[in-house]
């Protein structure tokens, strides 16, 4: 299951960078389940409310009408991407869940292993996979990095990446 959080962007009512992201999940896995949540408005970001509501509106109907298995889930208040998620859980069936940010698409030029990846996490190797933004290792975040096992680099780095996790690690 794949989900995707929402909140008010200067770009709304624009909703392209969202389409983006959802095309980008479809591309690598066609068929999973997506849920989209939509963050309440905080109160520094009421000027962005018309736009993001009318965002939400072309976004349900693209969940009615063009994208199949879609499930949105609307917050009135402000609840966080932590809130939204653990509302989430109640509609996530799968054991892996990958997590992809509105505005942070899957690459699509270059093949992800998600057998290798899911693997590595039910083997208990990992209870996270997050993928990196590049296509190498920057020397830059090196020393970030602790090590490798199998095709994968261990780190104490986060930025809010795409990643696939265990149900059971975000439960």
């Amino acid at each position: 299951t794949a989900v995707i959080p929402v909140s008010p962007i200067t770009s709304h009512p624009d909703i392209t960078i969202l389409e983006t992201s959802i095309a980008s999940i479809r591309h690598h896995l066609p068929d999973t389940e997506i849920v989209i949540t939509f963050d309440g408005v905080r109160a520094e970001q009421e000027h962005l409310r018309a736009q993001y509501e009318e965002s939400i509106r072309r976004t349900l109907w693209r969940c009615d009408h063009l994208w199949k298995n879609t499930t949105p889930l609307i917050f009135d208040q402000h609840t966080h991407q932590v809130g939204m998620m653990r509302a989430a859980m109640q509609h996530i069936h799968s054991p892996m869940i990958l997590y992809v940010e509105q505005d942070c698409p899957l690459v699509t030029d270059e093949p992800i292993d998600w057998p290798q990846i899911m693997q590595f996490i039910a083997d208990g190797d990992a209870s996270l996979v997050r993928l990196h933004h590049e296509s190498i290792l920057l020397d830059a975040h090196m020393h970030l990095m602790h090590g490798r096992e199998k095709d994968f680099s261990r780190t104490s780095q986060w930025s809010q990446r795409p990643h696939i996790a265990s149900k059971d690690f975000y439960q």
